[in-house]
């Protein structure tokens, strides 16, 4: 029997982008993807329409990369963007 297996390989470039303001309470992270959401906190705190995480995810389905979102409240958020760079097949 003889079987074959494709190996891929890929290069990411990772970002991250760390702030020290509000956090985002963890009952929350489920929805800042959403297309204008904000959570309670960040209404009556900060500007915005609350499309900017909605954008960053269509761009990163776009292009085949992904984001995460890690969040302490009242220690800040880390928002990590990964692009791949290089594809390869072995």
């Amino acid at each position: 029997m003889i079987h074959f297996e494709e190996l891929k390989i890929v290069i990411m470039l990772n970002i991250l982008i760390k702030d020290n303001g509000f956090g985002i309470p963890r009952d929350k992270l489920p929805f800042v993807k959403d297309p204008f959401y904000k959570c309670e906190e960040a209404r009556s705190s900060t500007e915005g329409y609350g499309l900017g995480l909605a954008i960053v995810d269509e761009m990163m389905y776009q292009h085949s990369g992904s984001f995460c979102i890690r969040s302490v409240e009242k220690k800040g958020t880390t928002v990590t963007v990964s692009f791949p760079l290089i594809d390869k097949f072995s």
